[in-house]
This record gives structure tokens, sequence and C-alpha cells, in this order.
């Protein structure tokens, strides 16, 4: 009997709980549109997020394509507040992130609020000049003709007037310059501020203007000795009055070694003493080569200002060509570079801040190490 057989199979059905009902079954085709809108839905919260991400990346044509297909949508969003909830958990996050939060460092190791200055520290020398309208001067890219005079005998600091120190940089200065507040409190008579600023550098100032950022932060802080490290993120092409000027060209070169020499008269300006810390050794042969010449393009520049001193890493962390691990300070065997070949490991940064501190040392700024 067919009605029998019927009848059973849907007491069966109805008995088995794990036996799938018509309307528990998700068909593919309302799979795949809640596939599209969750994509959709991450596309416009992350719109600006990946706007900014293509704008950093080297001149051609994959960030041209990049920016055709994130600007629009970042325009379209932005205004009616599509990309709010995004901001707001990137606000959260920003409020442990120290990348982004320059810190204070005082002589007893204390930290002091973000942009304060020590109260007790003399001037040092006069402020840069500002514009009409008070935003801060940026410098002019073109290359010293006269030789600026050196500049005058280091005072002696003291724990009560300490020395001024301003450390700046890209994602390369993180670990030195943690590494190297540390070991200026530990003099007693050094005060310091860090400013590091990740994907940033000389090459791309529409995205980042550290001149323009330093004419500001100098006169901030009174700085009398500042310790730059940049070149991490200025191997790419950039572009200039509408012009692409590839890597490495004659044209970039001279480009490059104008921003350079403009940094470092803003830099050394007023007598203020200039650590220029050059890149690493990098694990990428390729990669390398493009930071060896624009190293070679700071030590050509600090030759014009006498200010000015070229500290080279590469003896002190990689003296036989690339290694992540070595001696560290202590002389144990250490992890000296993070796992991407390029950044340091604290052990790194750690080796370089004593180097610097040594160089700060040798030029009369701090007493010798005890």
């Amino acid at each position: 009997m067919p009605a029998d057989r019927t009848t059973s199979g849907r007491q069966l059905r109805a008995a088995d709980p794990s036996a799938p009902r018509r309307g528990d079954v998700m068909t593919a085709g309302r799979v795949l549109v809640i596939v599209v809108l969750t994509l959709v839905m991450a596309a416009v919260l992350n719109a600006g997020r990946q706007e900014e991400r293509a704008s950093q990346q080297p001149i051609g044509p994959a960030r041209d394509r990049a920016l055709a297909w994130w600007g629009p949508l970042d325009a379209v969003t932005e205004p009616v507040g599509l990309q709010g909830p995004r901001a707001m958990l990137d606000g959260l996050r920003d409020l442990g992130d120290d990348e982004l939060e320059p810190v204070l460092v005082a002589a007893d190791g204390s930290a002091a609020d973000a942009g304060s200055t020590p109260t007790t520290a003399p001037d040092a020398g006069s402020p840069a000049t500002t514009a009409p309208d008070g935003a801060a001067p940026v410098a002019e890219t073109t290359t010293s003709t006269t030789a600026p005079p050196p500049p005058p005998p280091p005072r002696t600091p003291t724990a009560e007037a300490p020395l001024r120190v301003l450390v700046v940089g890209d994602s390369t200065m993180r670990e030195p310059g943690m590494a190297l507040q540390q070991v200026l409190a530990t003099t007693g008579v050094a005060v310091s501020h860090l400013d590091q600023r990740a994907s940033s550098g000389l090459s791309r100032p529409d995205f980042f203007d550290w001149p323009g950022h330093l004419a500001a932060l100098i006169p901030e802080h009174s700085a009398e000795v500042v310790v730059i490290m940049f070149g991490g993120n200025d191997a790419q092409g950039f572009v200039v009055d509408g012009v692409v000027l590839d890597f490495g060209t004659p044209e970039w070169i001279a480009e490059y070694g104008n921003r350079v020499n403009a940094t470092m008269a803003l830099a050394s300006a007023d007598g203020r003493r200039v650590v220029w810390i050059g890149q690493p050794v990098m694990k990428g042969e390729s990669f390398d080569s493009k930071i060896s010449l624009i190293n070679q393009i700071y030590i050509d520049q600090a030759t014009a200002f006498p200010g000015v001193t070229f500290l080279d890493s590469r003896p002190i962390l990689t003296p036989d060509g690339y290694r992540g691990f070595g001696p560290g300070v202590d002389g144990s065997e250490s992890q000296l570079r993070a796992s991407d070949g390029i950044h340091l490991a604290p052990a790194g940064g750690d080796l370089l801040a004593v180097a610097v501190l040594g160089q700060l040392a040798g030029l009369g700024y701090l007493p010798p190490a005890g």
C-alpha cells in the first residue's frame, strides 16, 4: 500500500529530530546574498582606512587602481557617517597605542604629559619663525650653497637644567627610540621626547610632512639635540610638479637629496646638534641595495652641516651582513631584528640606543658613561 508507506515515511521523519525541515534549509542563494552584503558592509566601514593605505603605496599602476576604487567609495560614505563605527573602534584602539602618542621622559625616568616641556630648563636659542597665520613653516627643499657655522660648544647639563633631546623617525625608530629614552633617563641630566610615525619618511610629504612637523616640534620642546632615523619607507618613487620620479634615477637622487638637506638644515639650525642614524642591513638583498643608496645620500648631505653627525648603524647591528640574532648589550645571544627583516627587535634597539648615547658623550653633550 502506497498510502501506508508515505504515512510511515512522514512519521519516521517527524520522529527524527536531526532530519532537516524545509524551513531550516538555507538555500545557496541566501548564503550568497549574506556573503555579498557582509563584504559590502566591510568595504563601507573600511573605505577611509583603505583609501589611506592606498595613498601610502608606491607611485604606480597598483596605487592608481586602489585609489580609483577606494577614493569614490570613501567620498560617498564619509559625509553620511557610515564610517562612524570604524572610527569609534579606531579611537578605542588608539587609546593604548603609544606609537601615535609621543612620550616625554624626564631625567628621573618618570613620564610627563605628552607635549609638555621641563619648567626648569633654560631657553635653547630662538624658536623657529612661524608663518603669518601662525602655521608651522615648511623648510625649503633646496640644497644649501653656503656652509652653516658649527654649533657652539655644548653646555654642561645638570638635573636642574637637563639636556633636551628630541627623537624622531619612522617605524624603524620605534625600538631604538624607546630604548634611547630609557638610557638617556639613566644619565640623570637629560629629558627626551619621542615622536615616531609609522609609514612616514621624506618621500611622501603628502602622507606626512616631516619638515613641517619638525618646524613646530623643535621649538615646542626647546630641543638642543635632535636624533633622526628615516629611510625605511623612502625607497619609492614620488611626484614632483606632476612628474613621477622613479626611485634611483638621477632626478630622484637629486630631489631626495634636497629634501634630506632641507631637513638637516632645519634640525641643526640655531646651533642644535643632530645625530642622523643610518638604516641597518636589510634581509632582502634587493631592498638592501635601495636602502644602501638612501644611506649614501644621508652621508653625502651630512658633510655640508658641521652640526650633523651621521651614525652608521651597520657596524653596530650587522658588521658581517644581515643577522637576526647576535650579541646584545650584555653580550648574550639575543634577537636583534624583527621577523620582517627590516625593523629592530628590542635588543637591537638597545644596541643602537647605547651607540647614540656614546656619540653624544663623545661630542661633549653628556658625561661619559660610568
